[in-house]
């Protein structure tokens, strides 16, 4: 019987140290049908030259260099490439169990399922946690977007996924240096009919530090609450019954944007500061009625008013109350 094939997508960016722990345990895999597509994302260590041996050796891979870009712009040079019924992803400083690609397609043929997800675990600091489900999740798109937005065990990630490739068919990761998965991750549970979220953990996330993740910088924290804010408009004309929820996310970045503003250098600032407006007015015309709906503190409330607002007071107000809460508590919110 034919194998079904696999395309698994691994963008590479100077991760040397990391790289061949990562395809040993892609060239592993108990299921045989893979086409491994390695990007190599401009490095300048040797992780180039290692993807090559180890296409040299593996007539499965298939090496792809290109000039350095973002990682969405890797992501979507692999999918070009791509010609397997399904797609999965392994970032180049993780790795994975010998049997999940087995695994996932197994239970993604047994429940007629658009996509898999397995739980993973997260190496941080010489520590390792579990995160996974106690039972099988068999979810409607509708099910699957609700988990996805509380993020909770069902996240934006792409790599702890395989994913039927026509879910890809109209859809790329858009040019950007910070959440292209949270960016898109959404838009392709809305093309799917069927997830299934399943009880072993396969990958191991390793979170390595100077990762695009651990940055918290105005304009990551910006960026974050303008991607919530386009997913809301995105989601909420098919699924109104996720707008309160959408809506309070947007008010709980919007309060971590505004709060962190004068804690960032003033060219940071001006480049950021016209793209504060987007949520500001969002943010003003809601704001009454979300503070009915949302807990929150004496502090939290006074600055959740401030974010209808881009002005100099408003912004200094939302940095002193932010200041406020850290001698309270010992440490900024």
């Amino acid at each position: 019987m034919k194998l079904s094939k696999i395309s698994v997508i691994v963008p590479v960016h100077n991760s040397e140290r990391y790289l061949v722990k990562c395809l040993d345990s892609i060239i592993c895999q108990t299921h045989r049908g893979l086409e491994i597509i390695l990007i190599d994302n401009g490095s300048t260590d040797n992780s180039g030259a290692i993807c090559d041996q180890y296409a040299e050796q593996d007539n499965r891979i298939n090496v792809i260099h290109k000039t350095e870009g973002s990682v969405a712009s890797a992501r979507n040079v692999g999918l070009e490439a791509a010609t397997g019924e399904y797609i999965g992803w392994v970032d180049s400083d993780d790795w994975i169990e010998p049997d999940m690609f087995e695994y996932l397609l197994g239970q993604i043929q047994q429940f007629c399922a658009d996509v898999a997800v397995c739980g993973w675990y997260m190496h941080q600091n010489g520590k390792t946690d579990v995160h996974q489900w106690e039972q099988t999740k068999d979810l409607c798109a509708a099910e699957a977007l609700e988990e996805l937005l509380k993020d909770d065990l069902l996240k934006n990630h792409l790599w702890n996924k395989l994913w039927r490739s026509e879910l890809f068919h109209d859809i790329r990761f858009p040019d950007c240096q910070y959440y292209e998965d949270i960016k898109t991750v959404y838009r392709l549970f809305l093309n799917a009919k069927r997830i299934v979220c399943l009880l072993e953990s396969k990958y191991h996330y390793s979170c390595n530090p100077g990762s695009l993740i651990q940055n918290k910088s105005l304009g990551a924290e910006l960026e974050y609450c303008i991607t919530v804010k386009r997913r809301f408009d995105d989601i909420s004309p098919r699924f109104p019954q996720f707008i309160e929820m959408m809506e309070i996310q947007i008010l709980h970045s919007a309060m971590k944007v505004w709060s962190i503003y004068y804690e960032n250098p003033s060219a940071d600032r001006k480049v950021c500061r016209n793209r504060m407006r987007e949520i500001s007015e969002f943010e003003k015309e809601r704001l009454p009625y979300m503070l009915k709906t949302v807990d929150l503190g004496r502090i939290d409330r006074m600055m959740a008013h401030t974010t209808g607002s881009v002005s100099s007071v408003a912004l200094v107000a939302a940095w002193a109350l932010n200041r406020l809460r850290a001698l309270r508590w010992g440490k900024k919110w």
